[in-house]
């Protein structure tokens, strides 16, 4: 009932396999779900319950994805900002709804009434073990917002079940398996970077964070860090 129940059944059946690479950073599935429950632990100790919109506002790191496991597996609803927003941007895409919290490393006059949590926070040892909600299909995983053709912000929800369809349809016409090592060009914070990362650890295989500043060194991580799948687009 919940999207991250797979990467658990990847742990057990190969808690070495590589789930995510960030430069020398290596998370194993093994890890990755250690990680994510203390991660979600300390977000519970944090006041996050099931349902609790939360937003995110990283940049593309092992952490950040990390992170929306975490709120995922509680049961919260990920709605992801960009980092690189303007402030009148940030508070556009807030003016019409509300967030119990944002985890982001840096203050933003944006986000000065919202609770803000740090990675750092998540990070270090859970006073209490995570306690897992009562889930089912239908609850939502994360607010998407889009402009559409109006240019007025809209949004809506995807629920763990249509996220786990999506991820499975998407690996399965794709042909992914746990050797497929992927860089997706389009960041976490966007809906379809979001959804390609989640379908590579449905799959099993490996999410390699783009590390580049120019087109040579593009080439460069693709070829040395072996990269099977490329996204390109959102489309």
């Amino acid at each position: 009932m919940n999207i991250t129940a797979i990467h658990s059944e990847h742990a057990r059946l190969r808690p070495d396999q590589a789930a995510i690479e960030d430069g020398a950073r290596i998370v194993t599935y093994g890890e990755l779900e250690a990680v994510t429950n203390a991660f979600a632990a300390n977000l519970q100790a944090a006041g996050i319950a099931p349902g609790d919109r939360v937003a995110v506002m990283l940049p593309d790191t092992a952490d950040h994805l990390i992170t929306l496991c975490a709120l995922a597996r509680l049961g919260a609803v990920i709605y992801s900002l960009v980092p690189g927003a303007t402030e009148p941007g940030i508070a556009n895409s807030l003016k019409s709804m509300s967030v119990k919290a944002v985890v982001a490393d840096q203050d933003h006059p944006a986000l000065a009434a919202i609770g803000r949590l740090s990675v750092a926070d998540l990070s270090g040892p859970p006073a209490l073990p995570f306690v897992p909600p009562d889930m089912v299909g239908d609850d939502p995983v994360m607010l998407v917002q889009t402009s559409a053709t109006t240019g007025a912000p809209k949004f809506f929800t995807r629920s763990h079940g249509q996220s786990a369809e999506w991820s499975r349809s998407y690996a399965a016409c794709q042909e992914l398996t746990p050797t497929d090592r992927c860089i997706s060009l389009v960041g976490m914070s966007f809906h379809a970077g979001l959804s390609m990362n989640f379908t590579m650890l449905h799959a099993g295989g490996t999410v390699v964070v783009p590390r580049y500043r120019n087109l040579d060194e593009f080439v460069a991580q693709v070829r040395d860090a072996r990269i099977t799948y490329l996204k390109l687009t959102p489309a």
